[in-house]
């Protein structure tokens, strides 16, 4: 047997000795725990600054909002009074944010002029210690990027002179339109005019009415709506938008109630020929109704009458109405309205919507067949003559416009919101002439009324003709407060003349010509003709007037209303 050397058994002990083992254990893993500490300190720290940073960044990006032209300056110093020392805007751009859910997040918004939106992005050097032993660096770089949109919303509603119609007129106009007899009240029509109805409440309403609660809100105004649904949709959204109704709120909404009830197999229209929405139209409806989108509403009165309007546009309509003259004549009204005519597309005449966001006045012709209540009587030696006399008159109105040109708003909103609306008013001819009914229903071409007859029996024959002009306002900026909003308060841009100024011109444009006549009784008869003509024509002006405001128009002038406003609030969207 081999004999094992010296050195062998002296190291044997000491090899198979495993005293301390756990100190060498230590020692090495000590190494590397703190190791793992350091570099957990240094991404903690990491974490931490890159959470804080996105914060700051969010919170920069909504202050951004409310001035997008200094958008950088106010960025930077959001940033610079709430984030970290050395964080920097590395990038900051303002555009268009648009609010459809069938596009990705990342491509609603699209940087360009100054719109709606401002995307921010920051970045700091966050100092690490153990990781640089790695990386040679004395820092890792974070970054955060946000997106903020900011839409303030207005409402306007034009050509609502309804409101100043006569309550008999009004019914008359309301039963010729939709075919049914309402008989509304001063009263109801008064509480109509003065209570706002949410329009994404009435949106939603009609969509479960139609059973498409959850398509967007563009499929909603495109499709047709008659005058019980629109009634009963808006009472339902009166009854959520209110469920402790003020008095005037209870009788606007027991109008609306029997309006549904009572109106009958009403023309279909389609929503947007008269009530317009421009924004979050991608949304289903459901999806913004809430309290405080309540404040964007349209008065319940506009609505209806905006139906109306539109209910037989591009038709002759008897509006039988029962209109005299004082003393002198009674009026038979026809109308005809559209919208087609209007730039080849149709705009309503109420819209919610940022800045941009415009609506229309209808373009109108209305025809008032005028017939004297006493017939002319002509004596000249043995000759005795009963002229009976009906004069033609024709209301040629051009459509008016008014578009949202901003809506300004600070943080003391009752005392700094400022909504300013460009206005023009349409242009209007009135003739004494004669058309027929197919001319006078073809808005798309001119009216070249030819002479009336306004005299003609088996001896007599007289025509007369005339025409004056009432010119297009200048564009006008309209301004409206919270407290015009408040106080419902219209604001009007005017053509020259005035209408008063109209007739008169009018007047002294007509031309009479005795067709036929006994001897030597056409000087006469033309004389007492023109003295007659010219009697109605100066006492016809608050009859026009009112026949016009119960179809919702104005000759030569153009009323707006601002009906709502919600001011911008800041929202993430990125």
């Amino acid at each position: 047997m081999r004999r094992k050397s010296w050195p062998s058994r002296r190291m044997y002990p000491f090899l198979r000795d495993t005293h301390g083992a756990f100190a060498v254990l230590t020692a090495v893993l000590s190494v590397i725990i703190m190791g793992f500490t350091g570099f957990a300190v240094d991404f903690g720290s990491v974490v931490y600054w890159q959470r804080r940073l996105q914060g700051t960044t969010d919170a920069a990006a909504m202050a951004a909002t409310f001035d997008l032209t200094r958008s950088v300056e106010i960025a930077t110093s959001a940033v610079q009074a709430n984030g970290p020392s050395a964080a920097i805007v590395s990038a900051a751009a303002v555009g268009s944010y648009v609010d459809d859910p069938t596009i990705s997040q990342g491509g609603r918004f699209v940087a360009g002029a100054p719109d709606n939106a401002v995307s921010i992005t920051t970045q700091y050097a966050v100092p690490v210690y153990f990781v640089r032993l790695f990386t040679a660096s004395p820092s890792i770089q974070v970054n955060a990027t946000a997106v903020a949109y900011n839409l303030p919303l207005a409402g306007i509603a034009i050509g609502s002179a309804v409101g100043s119609a006569g309550i008999s007129q009004l019914n008359d106009v309301i039963t010729a339109q939709s075919g049914s007899s309402l008989n509304l009240t001063a009263a109801e029509r008064d509480a109509l005019d003065q209570t706002s109805i949410s329009i994404f409440r009435l949106l939603d309403r009609i969509a479960v009415a139609h059973g498409t609660e959850n398509t967007p809100m563009s499929s909603v105004t495109s499709a047709g709506i008659d005058l019980a649904t629109l009634a009963k949709a808006a009472a339902d959204a009166l009854t959520a938008q209110a469920p402790t109704p003020t008095a005037t709120q209870t009788t606007a909404l027991g109008a609306l109630t029997r309006i549904a009830q009572q109106a009958g197999n009403s023309p279909s229209v389609v929503l947007s020929d008269f009530l317009a929405l421009g924004a979050h139209q991608k949304r289903a409806a459901m999806d913004v109704v809430s309290t405080r989108s309540d404040s964007l509403g349209v008065p319940a009165l506009a609505i209806l009458m905006g139906y109306l309007q539109m209910s037989k546009q591009n038709t002759l309509v008897n509006e039988n109405e029962t209109v005299t003259v004082p003393g002198l004549a009674t009026i038979s009204v026809e109308a005809v309205l559209s919208k087609n005519a209007i730039g080849g597309g149709a705009r309503a005449a109420a819209v919610i919507g940022p800045s941009g966001a415009s609506a229309s006045s209808s373009q109108g012709r209305i025809r008032l067949t005028i017939s004297l209540l006493q017939p002319i009587a002509v004596n000249v030696g043995l000759v005795h003559l009963s002229l009976p006399v009906t004069i033609p008159i024709i209301a040629d109105l051009g459509y008016g416009s008014a578009s949202i040109s901003s809506i300004s708003c600070g943080t003391e909103i009752t005392s700094t919101t400022d909504i300013a609306v460009a206005a023009q008013s349409g242009a209007a001819q009135l003739y004494l002439g004669s058309v027929t009914n197919n001319q006078l229903t073809n808005l798309a071409a001119p009216l070249v009324p030819n002479p009336a007859q306004i005299v003609s029996i088996p001896l007599v024959s007289v025509s007369a003709q005339g025409q004056s002009t009432i010119g297009q306002s200048p564009g006008e900026t309209l301004h409206f407060s919270w407290n015009d909003i408040a106080n419902r308060t219209e604001k009007s841009t005017d053509g020259t003349p005035s209408l008063a100024a109209a007739l008169t011109n009018l007047n002294s444009s007509i031309a009479v010509t005795v067709g036929s006549a006994p001897v030597g009784t056409g000087a006469i008869i033309s004389g007492l003709v023109r003295t007659q003509v010219a009697a109605v024509l100066a006492a016809l002006q608050p009859e026009l007037e009112s026949v016009l405001a119960s179809v919702g128009l104005k000759a030569g002038t153009m009323s707006v209303r601002a009906t709502a406003v919600r001011c911008g609030i800041p929202a993430l969207v990125t």
